[in-house]
């Protein structure tokens, strides 16, 4: 910034006029990087907090991070609730509090987060206990289990979370990639 502060004065001073329209050029194009940079960063954050307060034991942040529309859509849904998502704030809560219910000691790896313009996709490796004595997908009552996946989540107009859309698998992706590099 204090490079265009001495181009300002400069281009003053000459009282060159394209000089000066140049400086107002470049002064826009660092503040809409900037902006950027800054609203990436921001999507980044709060895509890691939901995704902490969903998988990762504090639910009680999901309430103001996500838009009364919210819809969550996994592969996995179909095979374990019968349905494709979640669809609206209450119903994706309930299935949030269920979640950590069933889920203890649970620990949330983010592999990568990458950010394009209201889009963040996260790469994850997730573990945790399973605390259920229902049995679903074999899962034993005390045992730890890891998995991983990639969930991309959309941002609305009001910096709210209105979409999630994620697949997940064991091994996971990052899990897989460490399999092939120790193969070659």
């Amino acid at each position: 910034m204090n490079a265009l502060k001495i181009f300002f004065r400069k281009s003053i001073k000459s009282l060159s006029h394209e000089f000066f329209i140049c400086g107002i050029i470049l002064l826009l194009l660092q503040i809409a990087c900037n902006s950027t940079n800054n609203q990436a960063k921001v999507y980044k954050e709060r895509a890691a907090l939901f995704f902490n307060s969903v998988y990762g034991g504090n639910p009680s942040k999901i309430d103001e991070l996500i838009s009364d529309d919210f819809i969550s859509v996994y592969p996995s849904y179909l095979t374990l609730f019968n349905k494709p998502g979640f669809c609206g704030r209450k119903e994706f809560e309930d299935f949030a509090l269920g979640f950590n219910q069933r889920w203890k000691e649970t620990k949330i790896k983010f592999d990568e987060i990458t950010t394009e313009e209201n889009r963040v996709a996260l790469v994850w490796t997730f573990s945790g206990v399973w605390s259920s004595t229902v049995i679903v997908n074999n899962f034993e009552t005390g045992k730890e289990y890891t998995w991983g996946g990639i969930t991309v989540v959309h941002f609305n107009k009001d910096g709210n979370i209105n979409m999630e859309l994620g697949i997940e698998d064991s091994p996971g992706p990052y899990e897989l990639l460490q399999q092939f590099d120790n193969s070659n």
